[in-house]
């Protein structure tokens, strides 16, 4: 649906409407949040909510939206790209990727929410340095609110429970190059966790 809509000259605000009527009429009641469409240098905004932009080709635009069924919140971000990326957004793009694979093998009862949220980091610092664009916490419990405890950030003790449901998302802010950012729902069991989502994580090239 998304590459259909994806298209150079249409506003950030028309793509965002498209979504609402998706979600609608696959079922959902509502979105808890704004649906966030952020193109071009607006992509580098960590939360860039919807505007009446142009999107030009040869840009990047990331997505986060929130459908609502049956009164539980789901989540997702995705990172689209009008044209070939650069090297260096396939560069921040890995290195998400990666941010979000270290977390989530973190992931298991007993371990603190900031241990997990420190692994992330970890992993973009290795990437030359990438942990200095990561500019919000690593994700947050969801289920009958969009933001639930326990919060995975580097502030929050709260230890992880088999039957948690938590968002992962990882995500570098780089001006004048763009943001990229992964969202996904993983499920934490008694020996880990296992991902709720089946959405392909690469960088959706149109």
């Amino acid at each position: 649906m998304i590459p259909d809509w994806l298209v150079p000259g249409r506003t950030e605000n028309s793509i965002a409407g498209e979504i609402e009527r998706a979600q609608r009429a696959l079922g959902a009641e509502r979105s808890a949040a704004p649906i966030l469409v952020s193109s071009g240098e607006r992509s580098a905004l960590p939360h860039g909510q919807a505007s009446p932009k142009l999107i030009a080709d040869g840009e990047p635009v990331l997505f986060d939206f929130s459908p609502v069924v049956r009164g539980y919140r789901a989540d997702i971000t995705r990172a689209f790209h009008l044209g070939p990326p650069s090297a260096e957004y396939l560069r921040l793009h890995a290195a998400v990727t990666d941010a979000q694979h270290t977390a989530m093998a973190a992931v298991r009862p007993g371990v603190a929410c900031r241990q997990v949220d420190a692994v992330a980091r970890r992993t973009l610092a290795g990437h030359g340095g990438l942990d200095r664009w990561f500019r919000h916490s690593l994700g947050h419990g969801i289920g009958l609110d969009q933001h639930e405890a326990p919060l995975l950030s580097p502030y929050d003790d709260s230890v992880l429970e088999a039957g948690m449901v938590v968002m992962i998302e990882p995500g570098v802010y780089v001006p004048g190059v763009g943001g990229t950012r992964l969202e996904d729902a993983v499920l934490v069991t008694e020996s880990g966790c296992e991902p709720l989502t089946t959405s392909d994580p690469a960088v959706v090239v149109l």
